[in-house]
């Protein structure tokens, strides 16, 4: 597992998308589409190639006449300071509106939020991985400590981050209702890190953060 893990590491950008609403979604480096989906969870991982100097993200309504989304990211194509490239996840629904995760500095592109979610306890769970090897974001939704990492999407790669609602499919099937416990599993050590000690209320958007000494800290 560690040589594949690592293998897929050097991929340069990343975009993890939730797509609750199953919309139509295409992925383009430049002007060449390289993903199109209405999967509820869509990642992609490539090196941009010359002349990709920006992702976009191109997203259907569900009458599919016109774009609900056209966002234009920035490649990690040409920037001295993304040596982990540019990654980005996306939050997407159709009357919630949507959440971008970027970087906080540099040259890739910043995070945006335009999501009001109208479900009590559908706020966005961020998890973020600044560290230098993959985890697995992992959650506990029956009772603390009970950790279960995200099979579906899998690792989260050095710089990756991924966004989480009970609006969107994997937290509905492991049962997030309006409380959960955040953590990591790190397949080095063979153990998951807590981010807190028991379940939490999902009251208002959090985001944790596996950290460069492979622990976890709240960022808010």
């Amino acid at each position: 597992m560690s040589s594949f893990l690592i293998g897929e590491v050097a991929l340069a950008d990343s975009i993890a998308i939730e797509n609750k609403d199953k919309l139509d979604v295409k992925v383009m480096y430049g002007d060449t589409v390289y993903r199109q989906s209405n999967e509820e969870r869509l990642y992609d991982a490539r090196n941009p190639k010359e002349g990709e100097e920006w992702i976009r993200v191109v997203v259907s309504g569900s009458k599919g006449s016109e774009n609900l989304l056209d966002l234009k990211l920035r490649s990690s194509s040409g920037l001295a300071d993304a040596s982990r490239g540019c990654n980005y996840s996306l939050l997407i629904t159709e009357s919630s509106g949507w959440k971008l995760v970027g970087k906080d500095s540099g040259e890739c592109t910043r995070s945006q939020n335009n999501y009001k979610p109208e479900a009590p306890h559908a706020h966005a769970y961020t998890v973020k991985n600044e560290s230098e090897i993959p985890v697995y974001p992992a959650f506990a939704v029956e009772k603390d400590n009970d950790f279960s990492s995200d099979s579906v999407l899998g690792y989260l790669k050095p710089g990756g981050s991924r966004i989480y609602s009970t609006t969107t499919g994997y937290w509905k099937s492991i049962n997030v209702i309006d409380h959960v416990q955040v953590g990591f599993y790190n397949p080095y050590t063979a153990s998951y890190v807590k981010c807190s000690d028991k379940l939490g209320l999902i009251d208002k958007e959090r985001e944790f953060v596996f950290t460069q000494d492979h622990q976890c800290e709240q960022a808010k």
